[in-house]
């Protein structure tokens, strides 16, 4: 019985042994091929380090991009030494987005929020966010790609947010105008009144030429329908009967002038 035991202690053994040899065996080349691959981040990134604020975030973003096309693991660690958060998204984002696992990409660097919020291509995938701000953020952005193709209203309704709810719903009413402009309308106004008249507006931007979509400037505040006016006529003068200088300008540019 005592033997018994030793020679399944012993098998066991060497069982451990070859397999702890095999784990270094494929660990190591990879460890040392990251250490590698890392040092020399750090010495094509130190001219750009060398710089401070701006300027360096900046070097930072041309360097990982230009090192995109030969090494994606080098541009993507570069984009990560970046400080200010929204630019190094912006870098990993610009580098990854036409990868077919940017996801996968994506993942390795940010945080599953940012990056279904980026990449999530069903409201499924946006659902199981744990974050109310990013499930929000990522319900929104991929309504308003299926808006694009479908103008249901409906795909806006997992939204908590007020505000983003009434940006995916004008979203929805601007691309059903051209369809139904009365259906549109009704999705403005069935927003809180706070989000009515930028909706309606959103809707003349976006169809100037729809056969009678002036009849929404009359039901607009005086400053808006002054816009609208311009925006329909394409008349960036009509702006000047505006009093407020930022306002002329916000019509100026509604109207493409």
């Amino acid at each position: 019985m005592n033997d018994k035991i030793k020679v399944y202690g012993w098998i066991i053994t060497v069982f451990l042994v070859v397999i702890f040899a095999i784990y270094i065996l494929f660990t190591t080349p990879q460890q040392q091929s990251f250490h590698t691959l890392k040092e020399e981040v750090s010495s094509e990134a130190a001219p750009c380090e060398k710089l401070v604020g701006l300027e360096r975030e900046e070097c930072l973003s041309q360097l990982a991009w230009s090192l995109s096309p030969q090494s994606l693991d080098k541009a993507l660690m570069v984009c990560s030494r970046i400080l200010l958060e929204q630019k190094k998204k912006n870098c990993i984002f610009t580098i990854i987005k036409n990868k077919p696992n940017r996801m996968e990409l994506c993942l390795r660097f940010l945080n599953k929020g940012e990056c279904y919020a980026e990449f999530a291509s069903s409201l499924e995938e946006c659902k199981s966010l744990k974050s109310l701000f990013f499930k929000d953020l990522c319900l929104e952005r991929v309504a308003k790609k299926l808006l694009a193709k479908n103008p249901d209203a409906k795909l806006c309704d997992d939204i908590t947010s007020p505000m983003r709810k009434a940006s995916c719903l004008t979203f929805a009413a601007s691309k059903l105008a051209s369809k139904d402009l009365n259906a549109a309308e009704q999705i403005c106004l069935s927003l809180p009144l706070m989000y009515v008249e930028n909706c309606m507006l959103q809707m003349v931007k976006e169809n100037p030429k729809l056969e009678n979509i002036s009849s929404l400037c009359p039901k607009l505040n005086k400053e808006n329908k002054i816009i609208c006016e311009a925006i329909i006529s394409h008349d960036p003068k009509i702006c000047e009967k505006l009093n407020d200088s930022q306002m002329i300008d916000y019509c100026k540019s509604c109207v493409g002038a």
